[in-house]
């Protein structure tokens, strides 16, 4: 009994100590939200017989307004926003950018292909690293739909982030 009381209280410190983690990288205030679409190329993207040519280009920048800009805060601070998996190859060709007079507080990056997202703070170095649940899947699909981006992507590219 007492075992399994033990490890019961290390299991919920654990999942507390991950839960805060999504606090402290998104920050509260920021001034903007930057939200870029990359076109990304690398070794893991080549084909066999293709010579390997890496590359990210941006393809389109807007800046969200302040409505989206609390709408994306409010998901990445919940933890219900990412299902704790992973998928290879490693891909992102969303990024959003989060500021505060003119520093890049944060960035997180997304794979429209797998749904892996990426999160960096710059202000506490810390990361973390997971995929995008449905309902983050579903608030992407808002912002590419709402600020035209989604015309970039065909099917197969928007797949990872693709509501089931």
């Amino acid at each position: 009994q007492v075992i399994l009381l033990y490890t019961f209280l290390i299991s919920s410190i654990v999942y507390s100590q991950i839960d805060s983690l999504y606090l402290d990288l998104i920050p509260n205030t920021q001034d903007s939200i930057q939200f870029s679409i990359w076109e990304v190329h690398n070794k893991e993207m080549s084909l066999p017989d293709q010579e390997e040519k890496e590359y990210e280009k941006e393809l389109a920048r807007e800046t969200l307004s302040k409505k989206d800009q609390q709408l994306c805060i409010t998901n990445l601070q919940n933890p219900k926003s990412y299902d704790k998996s992973r998928a290879l190859p490693y891909h992102h060709n969303l990024v959003l950018s989060i500021y505060k007079e003119g520093i890049i507080l944060t960035e997180i990056r997304i794979s429209t292909m797998t749904g892996n997202i990426d999160i960096d703070s710059n202000l506490t170095e810390n990361y973390f690293r997971s995929n995008c649940s449905e309902q983050m899947r579903k608030v992407l699909i808002i912002l590419l739909k709402k600020y035209n981006f989604i015309e970039l992507f065909d099917e197969v590219e928007l797949e990872g982030i693709a509501m089931n």
